[in-house]
């Protein structure tokens, strides 16, 4: 298998992957937001955001894993390999433990003293708060054994597990309404057990496939290996807590200014903004082992190619989905949750926007991450996040409602996005207009036909499940017929082409023969 084969692969199996998951996805949500009402909803949202505020370190241990991982492979060098995931390894378990220690210290506290919780429902936020921690502990000692199977591109087995733990928690969300006690507190609880075996298995299975997974506790942690990790965590670790700052940073203004109600709104929109980013990061992450091996190889100017491949190619996948979705989201909504909560259709559009706009720059964090010189960009791109709260309060002291704290973090993400490019530029000796050229304006030239279309065809056009349908239909085919047009050069489709060929050809076959089979 070639490694653009490979590639195409992976997508499939991660896009497979995706498909599931989010219809699984979806439809619990239904039931677990019919079962538990806005206001457990919302409380449960806000509360599980305390532990994704502490989890930032695990982010940056993560991201500094993933890449050393990934490099050695690139590398082939499998004795420093294994130093580098025992090494992970035992990081990520101290991790876990300050973690705990954290969550049960400052977000303890934040949690009593902080949060806007009803009256009558702050015992059952103390267990469900408890729960996640663990979760979150077992969940980190997890990371390194997750970034061995990326780094090893055995992305279907992933896909395989994450279906796993889709259904479980789908047969969750039908049962929980038959709960013979507290609805909100089982199923948090059964929900972090279904995650606690995941990593049970993705622990046994990486230690029977791959041998640099076998931990040796004969050998000392080599500590020039510990420092390096450490420092690369250290930059990644302010541009972690700036997207978690922000996103959870939302979360509560939102409930200090607003309360639980406006809080359940904003989890479905962040619910519908995690799928969707689902569906363009599963070519992001089939893409990414292979640009940092590229690095590793020493062959920078083939991965800044594919980085910026990687970003056109996202951003159209981003409004094929996205742009249909924006026209018809209060009949999805609808469709979706039956009685959605106020303001969830608004919130869902700004968030669809920023997801498009990030997705113009996806490919030049891996570009950073591969090259390991992170600190201006997580210094300049962090603070960009991070001013969204600080913004976002000033315009609610001035008496703006809840819309304007998503406006701002839309803008934010746009300067965020412009601004990757202007950071590429210095750390990889790359031109900006580079980006210009060969992403933002092809990008725009593919998808505005089908933008133009869908809002001639919705004003022209009562909402209906109907119009759902066609205009799902209909867009997505103008999105692909305008990408590949008037996107992409003719140099990508005699790529795309030789690409493809080989399956259509197997499919081509496959069909010839099951027809002669049928004749004779």
């Amino acid at each position: 298998m070639t490694n653009a084969q490979r590639v195409l692969f992976n997508t499939l199996a991660l896009y497979t992957k995706v498909a599931l998951t989010t219809v699984l996805g979806l439809l619990a949500s239904r039931f677990v937001l019919a079962a538990l009402g806005v206001v457990d909803y919302g409380l449960y949202s806000v509360i599980a955001g305390i532990m994704g505020f502490m989890a930032f370190l695990n982010s940056a241990m993560a991201t500094s894993s993933q890449r050393h991982l990934t490099y050695e492979l690139g590398r082939s060098d499998f004795n420093q390999l294994n130093r580098v995931f025992r090494t992970c390894f035992f990081l990520h378990a101290a991790l876990a433990v300050l973690l705990v220690v954290l969550g049960e210290t400052v977000g303890l506290w934040f949690l009593n003293h902080v949060l806007n919780i009803p009256a009558g429902r702050r015992e059952a936020g103390f267990w469900i708060y408890q729960f996640t921690v663990v979760g979150t502990a077992c969940y980190v000692i997890s990371v390194p054994y997750q970034a061995l199977l990326t780094a090893h591109e055995a992305l279907a087995v992933v896909s395989i597990l994450s279906i796993f733990q889709s259904v479980g928690n789908f047969l969750l969300a039908l049962l929980i309404a038959y709960a013979p006690h507290d609805r909100l507190v089982t199923y948090v609880l059964i929900s972090s057990i279904i995650s606690i075996l995941l990593t049970l298995a993705q622990m046994i299975l990486c230690r029977v496939r791959y041998p640099e997974a076998r931990l040796n506790t004969g050998n000392r942690l080599n500590r020039e290996l510990v420092g390096e990790l450490m420092g690369f965590s250290g930059w990644s670790l302010f541009g972690s807590l700036s997207v978690v700052g922000r996103l959870q940073g939302v979360a509560f203004l939102l409930n200090i200014f607003f309360g639980p109600i406006v809080n359940a709104a904003y989890g479905i929109a962040n619910q519908v903004g995690g799928m969707m980013s689902q569906l363009t990061q599963a070519m992001l992450q089939a893409v990414s082992p292979r640009l940092v091996k590229q690095e590793g190889a020493g062959n920078r100017k083939r991965m800044l190619e594919l980085s910026l491949l990687t970003s056109k190619y996202g951003f159209f996948l981003a409004c094929f989905w996205m742009i249909p979705l924006f026209v018809e989201i209060p009949t999805v909504l609808t469709l979706w949750l039956k009685h959605p909560p106020e303001h969830a259709a608004v919130f869902c559009r700004i968030v669809l926007l920023m997801f498009v706009c990030d997705q113009l720059s996806a490919g030049y964090p891996t570009v950073v991450l591969a090259i390991g010189k992170l600190a201006r960009y997580s210094m300049v791109i962090g603070a960009i996040h991070l001013a969204t709260l600080p913004l976002a309060y000033v315009f609610l002291k001035f008496g703006f409602d809840q819309n304007w704290v998503l406006f701002c973090s839309l803008f934010t993400m746009i300067i965020a996005s412009v601004s990757r490019g202007l950071v590429v530029r210095t750390v990889a000796d790359f031109p900006y207009t580079m980006w210009l050229k060969k992403v933002v304006l092809p990008g725009f030239a593919g998808v505005l036909p089908a933008a133009l279309y869908s809002s001639f065809f919705a004003a022209m056009v009562r909402p209906s499940v109907s119009r759902l349908l066609v205009l799902s239909v209909t867009t997505g085919l103008i999105t692909v017929v305008g990408a590949f047009r008037a996107g992409m050069t003719i140099t990508e489709r005699n790529h795309l082409h030789e690409l493809f060929a080989p399956l259509l050809l197997k499919v081509r076959t496959l069909t010839r023969t099951r027809t002669s089979a049928r004749v004779i």
